[in-house]
């Protein structure tokens, strides 16, 4: 998770590519658990040995920035208090320059936890767009408060009711990844995954079925864009009539893929 927000901020998905490509497969008959945002904080000890000093520090920056708070512990009894998880809600996060850049940043991140090898886990706060709740952390005096909001269910109904909201653009957009997602076998926990170089600021995962050759008809490439221009992703497989599950568009992409900023394709089809 603070590897994906570390990506999210400084729009570079060299460091976040290497961690996926360095992690094994999981044991037969077992499976990584992939998620973004829980009950608690963005912990922060993942990093250890992952990032610079300097890298944290303008992580937390960025975080505290748009709203988060940090918790600090001391690991040794004699030791200085080291940061030790972001608390914030992801929507609030995410932060962008407008409402819909802040919908289209915090599904870029997610549409990486739902196509990677594993099971996907969704923290209810993320789905309805859960912003950070400054006021139950003062009248708890805990700062992972901020992540666990209360919420009217009929405002949030009302909200939803009109497309323009950040509540309904999150959800419909969570709901076509979701369902993209169960419509494809290239999904499976167990499926093969590799991580393809694209460009710099774009993150792309070749997912297979088990029991199928990588790179063949049955792979999906999930392309997500973490810029805020337009870029060009190089997926390197030639020419093919594909279907975008998360649209359903069908067209001729080839080996450079057009995206806009914070855009995400999922490419099935001949390759």
């Amino acid at each position: 998770a603070p590897l994906r927000l570390h990506t999210l901020y400084r729009g570079d998905t060299g460091d976040l590519a290497r961690r996926r490509e360095a992690l094994p497969p999981a044991p037969r008959g077992r499976a990584y658990l992939n998620l973004s945002s829980t009950h608690d904080g963005i912990g922060l000890t993942w990093l250890a040995g992952l990032l610079p000093e300097a890298s944290l520090r303008s992580l937390i920056d960025e975080a505290t920035s748009r709203g988060a708070l940090v918790s600090s512990r001391r690991p040794t009894a004699k030791g200085d208090e080291l940061p030790w998880e972001i608390n914030a809600t992801w929507f609030s996060a995410c932060g962008g320059a407008s409402p819909a850049e802040q919908v289209a940043r915090l599904l870029a991140t997610q549409s990486v936890v739902l196509a990677l090898r594993g099971v996907p886990a969704l923290y209810l706060s993320l789905l309805v767009a859960g912003a950070n709740d400054h006021a139950r952390v003062r009248e708890t005096g805990d700062n992972r408060a901020i992540n666990r909001g209360r919420f009217d269910v009929a405002a949030w109904e009302r909200a939803v009711a009109d497309e323009r909201s950040v509540e309904a653009r999150t959800l419909a957009g969570m709901t076509r990844l979701l369902r993209a997602r169960r419509s494809c076998a290239a999904f499976h926990p167990e499926g093969a995954q590799r991580i393809l170089n694209a460009g710099d600021s774009v993150l792309a995962i070749e997912r297979t079925p088990p029991g199928h050759a990588p790179g063949g008809p049955a792979s999906v490439v999930c392309v997500a864009s973490f810029s805020g221009r337009p870029v060009l992703a190089r997926l390197h497989s030639g020419a093919g009539a594909r279907r975008d599950l998360i649209t359903r568009e069908t067209g001729a992409w080839g080996d450079e893929l057009e995206l806009a900023p914070f855009q995400m394709r999922w490419l099935a089809g001949s390759r």
